[in-house]
C-alpha cells in the first residue's frame, strides 16, 4: 500500500491512484452460495475505471475510514444469484461468513480487452485489509493520467517513483509491470479482427 501512497504524492502526471487488493471468497445470499473475487479498493474505483452505478451508490471515503462492511456488486452478481440489481441493493450478503450491506451495483461493462469487473465484488479498502484479507499487499494499482498525450510521461514517472520506493539500483530490472490500457485494447482489437478473418475463412 505504500506504493500507492508514493504514487499519489510524487507522480506529477497522475490525477488519481486506485489501490486494489483481491482475494476469492465464498459469497452467500439467502440460501445461495457462489465463489467470486472480492476487491478492496477506494471510492474512486468506479470513476477511474469508468463504471457507472446501475443501482444504489458507491461507498464513500467515510465508509472506508470507518471500516464499514459495505459492498458494491459487479453487474453479473445478481444474475448469479437469480435475482436483480434492484432486489439486491440495500440487502445483505455474507463474504467469508461476515455480513455486508449491498450499497450499490455497477452497470454492465463487459470485457474491454483488459478483463472485466462485472463478476467481482468491491468493498472499502480498509475493510478488506483489516476485516477480510489481513494484508497491505495490493494486487494492482490503477492510475488515471491527466491526458493521453501525457501517457508516456506518466508511465516514466510511475516507473521512477516505484523504483525509488522499491530501492532498485541503476542497472537492476524492475520488480513490477506497468500496462497501458490503450496498448492492451489495441492488441485485443487486432486479435479480435484476426479471429474474425479466421472464422470468415473457415466459413468460406
Amino acid at each position: 500500500y505504500a506504493d500507492d501512497t508514493a504514487l499519489a504524492h510524487n507522480a506529477r502526471f497522475v490525477l488519481a491512484v486506485v489501490p486494489e487488493m483481491q482475494r476469492n471468497f465464498q459469497i452467500q445470499y439467502g440460501n445461495q452460495n457462489i465463489n467470486e473475487d472480492v476487491i478492496g479498493t477506494t471510492p474512486n474505483f468506479a470513476l477511474v475505471h469508468n463504471y457507472p452505478i446501475g443501482a444504489g451508490r458507491m461507498f464513500t471515503a467515510g465508509d472506508n475510514a470507518a471500516l464499514r462492511r459495505y459492498a458494491v456488486l459487479g453487474s453479473t452478481i445478481p444474475t448469479l444469484f437469480h435475482t436483480t440489481a434492484a432486489a439486491m441493493a440495500g440487502g445483505e450478503i455474507k463474504i467469508g461468513g461476515l455480513p455486508f450491506t449491498v450499497v450499490g451495483v455497477l452497470a454492465e461493462q463487459g470485457t474491454r480487452g483488459f478483463g472485466s469487473n462485472d463478476d467481482d465484488i468491491m468493498v472499502p479498502l480498509r475493510t478488506a485489509r483489516d476485516r477480510l484479507i489481513g494484508t497491505d499487499r495490493l494486487r494492482a494499482i490503477t492510475v488515471d493520467v491527466a491526458s493521453v498525450r501525457d501517457m508516456n510521461l506518466g508511465m516514466i514517472e510511475i516507473e521512477r517513483v516505484l523504483r525509488a520506493q522499491h530501492k532498485i539500483k541503476p542497472g537492476q530490472a524492475d520488480d513490477f509491470h506497468i500496462f497501458d490500457r490503450a496498448d492492451i485494447m489495441s492488441t485485443f482489437q487486432q486479435t479480435t479482427q484476426t479471429f474474425t478473418w479466421l472464422l470468415a475463412g473457415v466459413a468460406a
